[in-house]
């Protein structure tokens, strides 16, 4: 009997859940989730504040590879979503100045990164509603 009181809980809450989250997936943008233009100019943000750290071709430095086989292990690895990503990103980058860029200057090297491994632009800005819907994994390019 508790048992059935819990599944009747459990299957309520997912329910309420999944309604929530339908007009989120109705948001989700066609194509990409950034524009050619915001990873344009991220390209001048990254090589400003990133590159000395992360490489000009994001292999890694003194800072983690941001593409290729070692951005694809740590994504394997940690599962991390496009939202905590860009929240890392932002929260403590550059590691010498944390937080110090503009919202737009993270959006937009955000947008950078992903350009750079080949996730698809649209026509679409970079927002929360367009990074939830992304999948990192699988990578673009893998099998």
């Amino acid at each position: 009997m508790k048992l059935r009181r819990y599944f009747s809980a459990a299957v309520a809450l997912s329910v309420c859940f999944g309604a929530a989250l339908s007009p989120a997936r109705a948001a989700c943008p066609s194509g990409g989730i950034y524009t050619p233009a915001e990873a344009s100019a991220g390209m001048a943000d990254y090589n400003a504040h990133c590159a000395s750290c992360h490489n000009a071709d994001l292999s890694g430095n003194s800072g983690p590879a941001l593409a290729g086989p070692k951005f694809v292990s740590y994504l394997t690895f940690t599962k991390i979503t496009p939202t905590q990503l860009q929240a890392f990103i932002t929260a403590q980058m550059p590691a010498d100045a944390p937080g110090s860029l503009t919202a737009t200057q993270y959006n937009d090297i955000f947008a950078y990164l992903l350009s750079f491994n080949h996730y698809p632009a649209g026509k679409d800005p970079l927002s929360p509603a367009g990074l939830s819907c992304l999948q990192l994994l699988p990578y673009p390019g893998s099998k």
